[in-house]
């Protein structure tokens, strides 16, 4: 991008993903410098992602836990605690829970609920992803 404009584009490698995974988010999840794919699985509910390299997927894991309720989505991904990895926000979506995972890497430190811990089910946390 070169503010608004689109200056090109290149297809990931892989260059899709499974029908049952949606991409909810980049985080560097690896601690290499480069942004991951945070993946979560609408079927099954597990959670994680492909480090990449650029274009390259170089590898995937689960987050520990690896798994949520399926009411459950990833919602946001940022650093929340300011320590320069990425945390992850989940929304319930029967009730309008929210709650923090602060990680460390690709693994949970603590899960924290937000405040306000609840909203209405019709509103949707719209990022950073």
């Amino acid at each position: 991008m070169d503010g608004v404009t689109r200056r090109g584009s290149s297809p990931l490698n892989p260059g899709q993903v499974p029908t049952s995974w949606r991409i909810a988010g980049v985080g560097d999840f690896d601690d290499d410098g480069k942004p991951d794919i945070v993946l979560q699985n609408t079927v099954a509910g597990l959670i994680g992602f492909w480090a990449m390299d650029g274009i390259t997927r170089t590898g995937a894991a689960l987050f520990a836990p690896g798994q949520m309720p399926l009411r459950w989505t990833i919602a946001a991904v940022a650093d929340y605690d300011g320590n320069g990895g990425p945390d992850l926000v989940f929304q319930d979506e029967t009730d309008g829970s929210l709650v923090l995972w602060h990680m460390n890497g690709a693994e949970r430190v603590d899960s924290v609920p937000l405040v306000p811990a609840q909203v209405p089910t019709n509103w949707k946390v719209a990022g950073p992803k």
